[in-house]
């Protein structure tokens, strides 16, 4: 099982090493009875997504005084912070 797509205003959080959206494997018996992985038979699987916000948010600030504006020099440094 793989989540192919996400609600709208989020993104597919449950991924690989890659990026890729991670495969769930799991297994039916002839009984109907499933299981995860190495976790013991069961009547239900239950299998919680969550998925992250879209929104992200960046803050530029001077390197020194970490305010937002500031006097332009050789030396000057500025520190983006991404959220």
């Amino acid at each position: 099982m793989q989540e192919v797509a996400a609600a709208d205003g989020y993104v597919i959080d449950d991924v690989d090493d890659e990026g890729k959206a991670r495969i769930h494997d799991f297994q039916v018996n002839d009984q109907g009875m499933v299981a995860m992985a190495d976790e013991p038979m069961g009547a239900k699987l239950a299998i919680v997504v969550e998925n992250m916000p879209k929104t992200m948010g960046t803050t530029a600030a001077d390197g020194d005084s970490g305010a937002h504006e500031g006097q332009a020099r050789s030396d000057m440094s500025i520190v983006d912070s991404v959220a």
